[in-house]
């Protein structure tokens, strides 16, 4: 069963981590998918010590977890608001992690029996144990690793006997002479990465020794040309002999798709070496077997004529076997041969593969208007690559997924035809993966030239405010309005907070498309623009400078009200400060600084972690605009003219601060407004203050009833309900069915209100 639990918060300079802690019961795969409005944040896991095990900055990650408590911590260096969806889905362990716990495989056979498992960073060790009622010869294979493993037999007191290592391209093996008695399996994780792979793995096992030729067999040829010529190959098994007298055995065979080929030789008596060759007798892989162990090959094959060599020259009979099975490819291998997805719009998956033989798969699509697009590539073996191009193939993005990572683009496109490619990353690993494409229209509300600008009409003093983006596939928003008469035009971009370079800017234009001034939106402050302009037909110019951004853009007529050198309300210290008192809703004040008053100090307050923003406006003079903590120490500043509104939008912490008007450039008076917006911030600050998400397994400890005693709950995600079981402390339980809401939403349990029982929050990630 799988549980998903989604949650919305922000980071910034006044909150710069946020933790969560979640609960596991069992073995479980963990995916968390996160996204922010600027970028990502980095998201890390940490164990029950609160020690960093790994970390991802993309856009998912998968990690298998053994049983225990962990902690979530976000997070990143500019301010932003993020998401993010924790799913947890079970996951089977059929090898006992220690000999004490190892799985019985029950009496072994000569029939072939198997268990497939999994390995990894969460569970490093699979045991296996069998008991032999009288001597025997024992076969034991490892096979489908994506990553190295390691194969051992042990005693009955876990000594090894032998061992073998598996990889993408050789299965491992082990071929053993047994006395009667108890025997142990061990499975682990032979890879070297700082943060172990988990790889799936076959393990089978059987009992006697195969039939081999005689050195009075020959049936196959000694040359290439001689070959045993096996036709179409699908799967074959020959017993042969080779010697001093007959030192290769050749077989040749063909296959008309895309082949995943398995070799296998065994029943040897001494070392004998295996080859696959090409069909000009050129060596692709090869391997040797031995009396302990098989020789074997794995490998994905093009269309084609191959050669398989079994030498050896010390006498030893052999059993060969070969398959070959056919490999889907549902892509094609070319733009020209691109898999052609139609318009692209609700989400569409697609499973497929990719290797040395097979490198790209191409998809095609189109779009009709301007379309944010989501491609994700997950469900990987190996590293691989995922591309978006151009009508002409040109890359436009491109990321990287693996294993644990999922590649994800998010990008936002013009009407017309592109391309997805997924590229194989090179190595030893063929890998199958799933890619999904889907599209969203994005709506364009301001035309991109000016023959097509948005007309606005003629201005007023009330402001018109528009909401819009620009972008890479939409580079410039332009905007018509009108004066009746020679009046103050004023501009603001504004959104979102927390750029950390310039992302945007506006341009004033003259009815011609002739700049008369343009500004930026900096780090923590809006783009402003005031002009005096005559009657006429004016453009606003909103236009990209780094990738896709949301804005609002407001436009009004006049000036604010301000200041004169007999006005004097705010103090020039900040021991004399004007207190503005607890802020929230804006509050505006009209002064003036000069040569005999260069600073205006005004003193506020956050009750709670907000996010404030301060607009300097009407100033004649260059000025400054600081804002400073409670010791006088710049948090941050902008600068206001004649032609440009100082503004500053940061988010604080709860706490005293100071806002700073600083004469620069000669006497003016000046307008400064000043708010704040209340930041919820659900996440705790720390990992002894992170929120519990509860048990991800679905069954959570908690003292429903407030009567001191733990009750068990549980929540059923398909009926999307909790009952809980109220525990007696004699003995025995009451079950409840609490109920549950609508589809979409998941509860968390805790003492939320302080009454010493537990309260349960549903949330959609969105509401709650």
């Amino acid at each position: 069963m799988a549980r998903t639990l989604s949650f919305t918060d922000w980071l910034g300079s006044a909150d710069a981590a946020d933790y969560y802690s979640f609960t596991l019961n069992q073995p479980t795969s963990i995916t968390i998918k996160s996204s922010g409005i600027n970028q990502g944040p980095v998201i890390e896991f940490l164990n029950s010590a609160g020690s960093l095990f790994t970390y991802f900055t993309g856009s998912a990650y998968v990690y298998n977890l053994p049983a225990g408590t962990y902690y979530i911590e976000a997070t990143s260096n500019p301010d932003i608001s993020y998401s993010f969806s924790l799913t947890a889905k079970t996951i089977a362990d059929k090898g006992g992690a220690t000999l004490a716990l190892a799985n019985d495989l029950g009496p072994l056979s000569t029939s072939v029996q198997s268990i497939s498992d999994w390995i990894g960073g969460a569970d490093p060790n699979d045991y296996y144990s069998f008991t032999l009622s009288g001597a025997t010869t024992v076969n034991v294979s490892l096979s489908g690793v994506v990553q190295p493993e390691s194969l051992k037999l042990l005693s009955s007191a876990g000594n090894q006997i032998a061992s073998s290592g598996a990889t993408v391209l050789s299965n491992g093996s082990i071929t053993q002479n047994l006395a009667a008695g108890t025997y142990y399996i061990a499975v682990q994780s032979g890879g070297t990465l700082t943060i172990p792979y988990e790889s799936a793995y076959t393990l089978s096992y059987w009992t006697g020794m195969p039939t081999v030729g005689s050195s009075n067999l020959d049936g196959a040829g000694n040359t290439l040309a001689a070959a045993n010529n096996i036709g179409i190959l699908s799967s074959a098994t020959f017993a042969d002999w080779v010697g001093s007298t007959d030192t290769d055995d050749y077989y040749k065979f063909t296959v008309n798709s895309v082949s995943a080929l398995s070799l296998q030789l065994s029943g040897l008596s001494t070392n004998t070496q295996l080859k696959l060759l090409d069909s000009a007798g050129s060596t692709i892989s090869s391997t040797t077997g031995g009396v302990n162990s098989f020789g074997s090959l794995l490998a994905n094959i093009s269309v084609g004529t191959y050669y398989v060599d079994v030498s050896s020259s010390i006498s030893t009979g052999y059993n060969l076997s070969m398959a070959a099975t056919a490999i889907p490819d549902s892509a094609g291998n070319s733009l020209a041969a691109a898999r052609n997805i139609g318009a692209l719009g609700a989400q569409q998956v697609f499973t497929d593969w990719i290797s040395s033989v097979d490198t790209d798969d191409y998809y095609s699509f189109t779009v009709s208007s301007t379309t944010a697009v989501d491609l994700e590539l997950y469900g990987l073996t190996a590293s691989s690559t995922l591309r978006l191009l151009d009508i002409g193939g040109s890359q436009l993005s491109s990321t990287t997924g693996d294993a644990h990572n999922y590649g994800a683009i998010k990008q936002t496109i013009a009407a017309g035809t592109y391309y997805v490619d997924v590229r194989y990353y090179g190595g030893e690993n063929a890998t199958s993966y799933i890619a999904s494409a889907s599209g969203t229209t994005v709506p364009d509300n301001a035309g991109n030239t000016l023959g097509t600008a948005r007309v606005l009409g003629a201005m007023s003093s009330t402001p018109q405010t528009f909401t819009d983006w620009v972008g890479n596939a939409d580079q410039d928003d332009y905007y018509k309005f009108t004066l009746s008469s020679a009046t103050t035009i004023n501009i603001l971009q504004s959104g979102p907070a927390g750029i950390d370079q310039p992302t945007s800017k506006i341009t004033l234009l003259q009815s011609d498309g002739t700049n008369i001034q343009y500004q930026y939106g900096q780090l923590s402050s809006d783009a402003s623009l005031i002009y005096n302009l005559a009657a006429g037909d004016y453009f606003v110019d909103v236009s990209a400078n780094s990738g896709d951004t949301a804005y609002t853009l407001s436009l009004w007529t006049g000036n604010p009200s301000v200041g004169t050198s007999a006005s004097d309300g705010a103090g020039n210290t900040l021991a004399t400060a004007r207190s503005v008192g607890t802020l929230g809703a804006t509050q505006r004040f009209a002064d003036w600084v000069g040569s005999t008053d260069t600073d205006d100090y005004y003193q506020f307050t956050l009750a709670d972690t907000s996010s404030i923003s301060l607009l300097l406006s009407g100033v004649s003079a260059a000025t400054r605009l600081y804002l400073e903590r409670a010791n006088g120490q710049l948090i941050a500043s902008s600068s206001a003219t004649s032609n440009l509104d100082g503004s500053l939008v940061y988010d604080l912490a709860a706490g005293t601060y100071f806002v700073d008007v600083l004469q620069y450039g000669g006497d003016t008076g000046y307008n400064v407004s000043m708010s704040a917006t209340h930041l919820a911030n659900f996440a705790g600050t720390s990992a002894a203050t992170a929120p519990s998400l509860g048990n991800l397994n679905g069954i959570v400890a908690s003292d429903v009833t407030g009567d001191g005693t733990s009750d068990i709950a549980w929540f059923s995600s398909s009926a999307n309900a909790i009952s809980f079981y109220q525990m007696n402390p004699l003995g025995g339980y009451t079950w409840h069915n609490i109920g549950g809401v609508a589809a979409g939403y998941t509860p968390l349990m805790g003492d939320f209100n302080g009454d010493g029982r537990s309260d349960i929050l549903w949330s959609n990630g969105t509401s709650v």
